[in-house]
């Protein structure tokens, strides 16, 4: 779902909490162990005051977890002044960078079958980087489809000049994400909390 002032498919209207929660609380009710990634806490404090925004978010994170899964909330906090950010530190755990990693660059999540699902970048890109970000997907695919014959579902990596892809398999999804910088692991509580939902069918 877009958090957007426009209209359409998929398109939720950022003034409108109330149907982000009951969107949330949908989904969450319609699985177990649900995995929800919401980005967009610092643009919603442009329609709302900000602990309409925090309330909002602590719901869904009570939802979310009554249903034994995870919310990972993605915020830019340097567009939040010093209050609003001890209070979302506050009730939100940090999600530490890796060991040598000096930025996340990428993450796709793919679908077993080979169709990427969803492509989120640091930075915009033009669209002259298409061709590129297909052939560096194609690259992972087949990467993905040799490394995981067994169905171990291990941590894998591959080294692309200085950028780092580790790939963790669900059962019916792929996780691959970009580092800048050297590693080869996702620190917990991230590889936890994918590990948690490897057997979810969303």
């Amino acid at each position: 779902m877009w958090l957007t002032e426009s209209t359409g498919l998929n398109h939720v209207l950022p003034t409108h909490l109330d149907m982000v929660e009951e969107l949330v609380a949908r989904f969450a009710g319609s699985t177990d162990a649900p995995v929800v990634a919401f980005e967009g806490a610092e643009y919603l404090a442009n329609y709302h005051d900000f602990d309409r925004v925090l309330r909002t978010l602590r719901r869904i994170r009570d939802t979310v977890t009554a249903r034994g899964g995870v919310l990972l909330l993605s915020a830019d906090t340097s567009l939040l002044d010093e209050r609003e950010f001890s209070l979302l530190e506050k009730e939100f755990e940090p999600f530490p960078m890796p060991p040598g990693v000096e930025s996340v660059e990428d993450v796709f999540l793919i679908h077993e079958s080979g169709i990427l699902i969803s492509h989120s970048a640091r930075r915009l890109k033009p669209e002259t980087d298409r061709d590129t970000m297909a052939g560096m997907l194609t690259a992972i695919m087949n990467f993905a489809r040799v490394s995981f014959t067994e169905g171990k579902g291990e941590l894998r990596r591959l080294g692309l000049g200085e950028k780092t892809v580790t790939l963790e398999r669900g059962r019916h999804l792929i996780l691959a994400v970009v580092f800048a910088g050297e590693t080869g692991t996702l620190s917990s509580p991230g590889a936890a909390a994918w590990r948690r939902c490897r057997n979810c069918a969303t």
